[in-house]
C-alpha cells in the first residue's frame, strides 16, 4: 500500500472520528424569552439531545462516558445525563439549559443567538460559543470518537402569542418550507437538518413586538 493511500486512509478515520453527531436535539423556546434577551436580559431554553454510539456498553465504554459527563457536567447547565446500552448499540440523553443571548461571543459550549436583522427583525441562531472547542479539547483527551459536532439535527419548538416569524428554509410542523412567513399563536415545531444545516444552525427570523 502507497503511502498517499494510507494519509488517505488515516485522513478519512480521524475525520469519522471527530464527527459525533446527535441524533436529535430539540430546544424548547418561547416568545417573552426571545423579547427579553433583545432587551439584554440573558435567558435560558431548556433542551434534550440523544446520541447513538454503535457497539455494547461495556466497563471500559463506560468509564469514558462517565468521565464526558463529568467534563460536561462542569461546562453545561446539565439536568440529566443518562448512559444506556442494549448489547448493539449505546445511547446518551442530556436534558438541561443553553442560553438564550444577544452577546455574539458568549463563554459557553452552544447557545442561541439573537441578532437584529433589519429594523425590528431579528435572527434567532443555533449556534457554538466560545467554549466550544475548550470542550470538544478536553472530551477529545478521554476519546476522540465522542467529541461532538458543532451542528446538529435541530428541533426547535416555538410557543409565542401572536409572534411574527419566517423560516428561510427548513420543515415546519413536519412538511419542508422555503421563505415561509407567519404569525405564530400557540405552538410551531421547526426541523433543521440534512444538507447545510450539517454546517450551521438553525435560524428562523423574528419580529420583535
Amino acid at each position: 500500500m502507497s503511502k498517499l493511500i494510507k494519509l488517505i486512509i488515516i485522513f478519512m478515520l480521524s475525520t469519522t472520528l471527530i464527527a459525533c453527531k446527535a441524533k436529535k436535539l430539540t430546544i424548547e423556546l418561547k416568545d417573552k424569552q426571545i423579547e427579553s434577551a433583545i432587551s439584554g436580559t440573558e435567558e435560558l431554553a431548556e433542551f434534550e439531545a440523544l446520541f447513538e454510539f454503535s457497539g455494547e456498553l461495556d466497563d471500559k465504554k463506560k468509564r469514558k462516558l462517565e468521565a464526558i459527563e463529568e467534563i460536561v457536567r462542569a461546562d453545561m447547565d446539565i439536568e440529566e445525563f443518562t448512559i444506556t446500552g442494549d448489547g448493539s448499540k449505546t445511547q446518551v440523553e442530556i436534558e438541561g439549559y443553553i442560553p438564550i443571548s444577544t452577546n455574539k461571543n458568549l463563554d459557553t459550549a452552544w447557545y442561541m443567538l439573537i441578532s437584529q436583522y433589519v429594523g425590528k427583525t431579528h435572527t434567532v441562531r443555533f449556534t457554538t460559543g466560545d467554549k466550544y472547542h475548550d470542550l470538544s479539547r478536553k472530551i477529545k483527551s478521554v476519546d476522540s470518537s465522542f467529541v461532538p459536532k458543532e451542528y446538529h439535527p435541530t428541533t426547535i419548538k416555538f410557543k409565542a402569542k401572536n409572534a411574527e416569524i419566517t423560516v428561510p428554509a427548513g420543515y415546519v410542523d413536519g412538511k419542508p418550507k422555503v421563505m415561509w412567513s407567519n404569525t405564530v399563536d400557540g405552538r410551531v415545531v421547526m426541523r433543521f437538518a440534512d444538507g447545510i444545516f450539517d454546517d450551521v444552525g438553525g435560524t428562523f427570523l423574528y419580529n420583535q413586538k
